[in-house]
């Protein structure tokens, strides 16, 4: 070890041991040791330093008491600390059994702090003194805010709310609480009271009220709802195409489908298809696709020929002749048919015998009675329809219904 930094230190076991040295710089530990044997501050009995800490014997003689300093040694200052009670950190915390309670301010120990706190804040005693009242600021206690809230009302939110007593009831642009504001709006919603002033009417846009709106369209009409929806007792009547109401349209639609005025102008047929009304599609139906009657009434029997129908364009046709009056002949037979010029029994053959009875119907070779069938169905283009008969009677008249059906665009059939 001789040499080294540690051996430098604290001296070579190999060497003799320094002379004693006061702590110093290049005084090794060993001399310092020597030193304090020397100076009678160290035993150098080891059985003895053990004694005087923990043994029975304990130390001889105790020294005075001596604050801790340079020089003063470990049992001078515990004795320091037993006699004077210096030790600053019990000192601070206080004993458990001080039944003082501090307030702000007092230099105390910290259970008396903690006792002053709980006194403040939950107990009976309360604070012994409370403070004036102080406005929140750097220095100000919570306790002295408290009074100053309580003495001067200054509490932001319980001022801005208002009192649930508060009768006022406030409207736009007033200063006041939430309470207030609260009650204009109920009394201006629903309340008996209502608007104690109803502002003028405006029209609404940025920073106009709901009130001014409301009259506005009280006074001017502009509610746009309305306006479509029409009046209960507006009798306007309107169709396709037209600009109005909707109460309009949908009394337009009732005569229409069932109204006693019907449709004021019926619109030409179209098939459908897009963009075609239903009442276009069904004129079309009924042109073009159902059966149509035609009467002629009173058809003379007193002629070998009558013209019945006019058939235009090209038409499916069927008929049938119900005796109107009584068909008579003192000569005898009277025989009917009816047809065309090139083919005069095409539609109803030649009947045996015609003379018959009011209401007797006929349609084929014989008078059937009160009921018969229809006469030969038939395609017809551009013709007259003729009845034709053997002799004429000497009275009497018939009615021929025909029913058709338009095969071309110009198919038509009227009563001659």
């Amino acid at each position: 070890m001789s040499g080294g930094p540690i051996s430098k230190t604290l001296g070579d076991t190999r060497d003799a041991w320094p002379d004693g040295a006061p702590p110093g710089a290049g005084v090794t530990v060993a001399a310092v040791l020597r030193y304090l044997v020397e100076n009678g501050q160290i035993s150098v009995d080891g059985a003895a330093i053990l004694a005087q800490l923990s043994g029975a014997a304990g130390i001889a003689t105790f020294p005075s008491a001596q604050a801790a300093g340079n020089n003063v040694s470990l049992a001078e200052v515990i004795r320091y600390i037993q006699e004077n009670g210096t030790d600053p950190l019990v000192a601070a915390l206080g004993a458990m059994t001080d039944v003082s309670a501090q307030t702000k301010g007092a230099t105390t120990t910290v259970i008396a702090y903690i006792k002053g706190l709980v006194d403040a804040v939950s107990g009976a005693a309360g604070l012994a003194t409370f403070p004036a009242a102080a406005a929140a600021n750097n220095g100000v206690s919570l306790a002295e805010v408290i009074r100053y809230i309580q003495e001067n009302g200054t509490d932001p939110i319980v001022a801005a709310l208002g009192a649930m007593t508060d009768a006022s009831a406030q409207t736009k642009g007033t200063t006041t609480t939430v309470l207030s504001y609260i009650k204009g709006i109920v009394d201006a919603v629903s309340g008996s009271a209502g608007i104690a002033v109803f502002p003028a009417k405006a029209a609404a846009g940025n920073g106009v009220s709901l009130a001014e709106v409301i009259r506005y369209i009280q006074e001017s009409g502009t509610d746009l709802l309305v306006a479509a929806l029409g009046a209960e007792d507006d009798t306007a009547v309107q169709e396709k195409g037209t600009d109005k109401t909707a109460m309009g349209y949908l009394k337009g639609l009732v005569d229409a489908v069932a109204g006693a005025s019907g449709l004021a102008t019926w619109p030409a047929a179209a098939a459908p298809a897009n963009g075609v009304s239903l009442s276009e599609g069904l004129r079309f139906i009924s042109e073009n696709q159902l059966w149509r009657t035609v009467k002629k009434s009173a058809a003379a029997v007193a002629g070998a020929t009558t013209n019945l129908f006019t058939v235009t364009g090209v038409c499916r046709v069927r008929m049938i002749g119900v005796i109107q009056t009584t068909v008579a002949r003192a000569g005898g037979v009277v025989t009917a048919e009816v047809g065309v010029a090139a083919n005069t029994a095409q539609l109803i053959p030649q009947t045996a015998d015609i003379r018959a009875a009011a209401g007797i119907v006929f349609g084929g070779a014989t008078v059937a009675g009160k009921a018969g069938p229809m006469g030969t169905e038939a395609v017809v283009a551009a013709a007259t329809i003729i009845q034709t008969l053997s002799v004429a009677a000497d009275s009497g008249a018939i009615d021929y219904y025909l029913q058709y059906l338009p095969l071309s665009s110009d198919g038509a059939v009227v009563a001659a």
